[in-house]
């Protein structure tokens, strides 16, 4: 054990005294691995680990098996909870690969979520973000009222938000991807009609301009670059979810219809990956 320095702070000492297992009585089992931890601790940071220890189990309880979450995950929540400090990747986050249906069927009707009322903004925003040139950029949206043509940068090296130029057109449910030196927008939904329409927001103008637009409108689809081609697949059309997919061609500036078999009708997030993966059966032809 290395000498406690003055300034530690007490989050220093008490996350020191969970890697050196001192006074820890609780133990989190994921898979084959255990952490070791101090249930007040984890107690007083988080409400479902209090509900946990006090409410669901007995007050003699010391080892707890978590499901639906890997060991590198738990080790980041842990890890958040003893130092208030989180790294954020595109690996450990996977928002944008939960399907629809799970969304709607696990996590908005979860009493932890649907008894928040912090939660509930987030619920009924269904926003896009794209991560381009070191920026997230978040399009249109739903905030219980209005359906949004607004947008806003998110610069991470200054940990600030920007009002950008407003979209041409509202759009919930929108496909958000960056092509090129281009942040494009496609589809939607207004609250009136799934949308076709497509535009594109230049970083350095500042401004949108207006694509051509699909063959088909839709919204909540998958989208992804893909060969220097634009792709989007599947979908709500009307109120039926649809197996179609096109690309667009940003030379030309057109769009094509192409075939593709796959077992999920409803994608929400689709990445070259996915393409790559013979069990998920995607084909695409021109």
């Amino acid at each position: 054990m290395r000498e406690r320095s003055e300034d530690m702070t007490l989050w220093d000492v008490l996350n020191e005294m969970r890697l050196e297992e001192e006074l820890c009585d609780v133990i989190l089992r994921v898979d084959e691995v255990e952490f070791k931890v101090h249930k007040i601790i984890l107690c007083a940071n988080s409400p479902y680990f209090r509900s946990l220890f006090m409410r669901w189990s007995s007050s003699d309880q010391t080892v707890y098996t978590m499901m639906d979450v890997s060991p590198d995950i738990m080790a980041i929540i842990i890890h958040y909870i003893y130092t208030q400090e989180i790294r954020v990747t595109t690996e450990n986050v996977r928002l944008a690969m939960i399907d629809l249906e799970y969304f709607l069927e696990n996590i908005k009707t979860h009493p932890l979520v649907s008894s928040s009322w912090e939660c509930q903004p987030i619920i009924i925003r269904t926003m896009k973000a794209m991560f381009y040139i070191n920026k997230i950029y978040i399009c249109g949206g739903f905030n219980g009222n209005d359906y949004l043509f607004t947008a806003e940068c998110f610069d991470p090296r200054y940990d600030q938000w920007t009002q950008i130029e407003r979209m041409h057109v509202r759009r919930s449910g929108v496909g958000v991807v960056a092509l090129n030196d281009r942040v494009s927008a496609i589809g939607g939904f207004d609250g009136a009609q799934r949308l076709q329409c497509v535009e594109a927001y230049n970083p350095r103008t500042n401004s949108w301009r207006m694509l051509a637009s699909m063959f088909n409108p839709r919204s909540n689809f998958g989208v992804e670059v893909m060969d220097g081609r634009l792709y989007v697949v599947g979908g709500y059309v009307s109120e039926e979810t649809t197996s179609n997919c096109e690309y667009y061609d940003e030379e030309s500036n057109d769009w094509y219809e192409t075939y593709i078999v796959i077992r999920s009708r409803n994608l929400l997030f689709w990445s070259q990956d996915i393409y790559r993966n013979q069990d998920i059966k995607v084909s695409l032809k021109s």
